[in-house]
């Protein structure tokens, strides 16, 4: 489970960023935000790759879970 840690010194709500869209296309779920960053997360490999914008949170040692 990813589980969303707050930076410090800034309060949650600043912080916090909605989904505005998502769309399955060819095993995909491609996924937009307020701040129209766009994301898409490969359902097989659950491997997350930014389109567009910067992501919100910071992936960079995200390793999926062994099935």
């Amino acid at each position: 489970m990813i589980k969303h840690a707050y930076k410090l010194g800034l309060e949650a709500d600043v912080q916090t960023c909605f989904i505005t869209k998502l769309e399955l296309q060819d095993g995909k779920l491609k996924i937009a935000n307020e701040r129209e960053a766009e994301f898409e997360l490969d359902l097989g490999t659950l491997e997350i790759k930014v389109i567009k914008g910067q992501a919100v949170i910071d992936y960079t040692d995200f390793k999926p879970p062994d099935k």
